[in-house]
C-alpha cells in the first residue's frame, strides 16, 4: 500500500471517524448501550414467560403451538444503536450552527444578512472573510 499524504489521511479521517451527536454525554454510551440492550432482552424474556404460562394453564394442545409462534415473534424485537455520524457531518453541523449563532449580539448583523452578503460561501466553509464584500470599492492597503 502506498504511503498516504497528510491531506489524504485527513480526508480518510473525516470519512471513517465517527462522533456521537445524540445530545448525550460522550461517555454515557458506555453504560446506556448495554442497559438498553438488557432492557430489550428483559422485555422479550418476560413476554415469553407470560406466553408460556398461558400455554401451560391451557389443557388443549393448540394453545402451545400458538404460544410458540408468539414467543418467536417476541424474541425478534431487539434494540440496536443508531450509527454515529461521520466526523465530516459533525464538523459541518458545528459550522452551520456557528453561522446561525453569529450576529446575536447587539450591533451585529443577523446571520441571514451575512449569508446573503456571502455569495461564494466563504462563511459557510468556516473561513474568515479577508476581502471586501461584493460591490465595495477596492481600496489599497495603507503602508
Amino acid at each position: 500500500m502506498a504511503k498516504l499524504t497528510p491531506q489524504e489521511k485527513k480526508g480518510l479521517s473525516y470519512e471513517k471517524d465517527r462522533r456521537n451527536r445524540f445530545g448525550q454525554h460522550a461517555k454515557a454510551a458506555r453504560k446506556l448501550i448495554p442497559l438498553r440492550k438488557a432492557k430489550a432482552r428483559r422485555v422479550s424474556r418476560h413476554t415469553a414467560s407470560r406466553i408460556a404460562a398461558v400455554a401451560l394453564t391451557d389443557k388443549d394442545g393448540s394453545a402451545v403451538e400458538k404460544a410458540e409462534g408468539r414467543a418467536s415473534a417476541a424474541n425478534r424485537a431487539r434494540w440496536a444503536k443508531d450509527p454515529d455520524s461521520t466526523l465530516a457531518e459533525a464538523i459541518g453541523g458545528k459550522r452551520e450552527w456557528r453561522v446561525l449563532r453569529s450576529g446575536r449580539k447587539k450591533g451585529a448583523g443577523t446571520s441571514v444578512e451575512k449569508l446573503a452578503s456571502d455569495p461564494e460561501g466563504i462563511l459557510q466553509k468556516g473561513k474568515t472573510q479577508h476581502r471586501p464584500p461584493p460591490g465595495a470599492p477596492n481600496q489599497p492597503l495603507a503602508k
